[in-house]
């Protein structure tokens, strides 16, 4: 079995900053590259692997003000993407794998978006044949996050209220075997 390898690249800045003796201010951004080749997720055939990629990221905010010695106000936003892939191998993708098995084009050739699977399911009674990953996979996830709140303190009775404000999108690229079975 070919080795499975993974290779994370991932950086994290923070900013921490006092206005004055009421207000302060933090912020924080993470990214990170994530590429991963699983060799054998099909069959134990060299070249017919995924790659799975990913790239997520966030931003925190927070701001904090005093604004008497009763009554803080706090302000946060954040934000943060997910996006993954799993692709048909990079060596794969690139191939014409129709016109080298002399099979009819379809529509993985025709595209020039690498995420389109390149090779076609192979189906052999009684064998394990060579598969695509039936037209990969990829998430796009965005999450946004804002809330304000409010901490206020009269004699013995402390209260904190607020709110907050959330979104979420997704999108997804799901292709189904775009190029083709071909059963023998």
């Amino acid at each position: 079995n070919a080795p499975f390898t993974q290779n994370v690249d991932q950086f994290t800045a923070r900013v921490d900053y006092r206005f004055n003796s009421n207000q302060t201010f933090f912020g924080r951004y993470t990214f990170s590259d994530d590429f991963a080749l699983d060799p054998n997720p099909r069959v134990p055939v060299p070249g017919f692997g995924d790659d799975v990629i990913k790239n997520p990221q966030s931003l925190s905010l927070f701001l904090t003000s005093v604004m008497t010695p009763t009554l803080v106000l706090e302000t946060k936003f954040g934000y943060s993407r997910s996006n993954t892939a799993i692709l048909e191998e990079l060596g794969s993708r690139t191939k014409f794998w129709a016109k080298t098995l002399g099979l009819s084009e379809t529509q993985a050739f025709s595209s020039t978006d690498e995420r389109i699977q390149k090779f076609p399911d192979l189906v052999i009674a009684g064998y394990d044949a060579p598969r695509g990953n039936n037209g990969g996979f990829a998430r796009f996830h965005n999450n946004w996050h804002y809330s304000e709140g409010v901490s206020w303190t009269r004699g013995t009775h402390a209260w904190k209220f607020g709110g907050e404000f959330r979104r979420e999108g997704m999108k997804l690229f799901f292709p189904s075997n775009t190029a083709g079975t071909y059963t023998f």
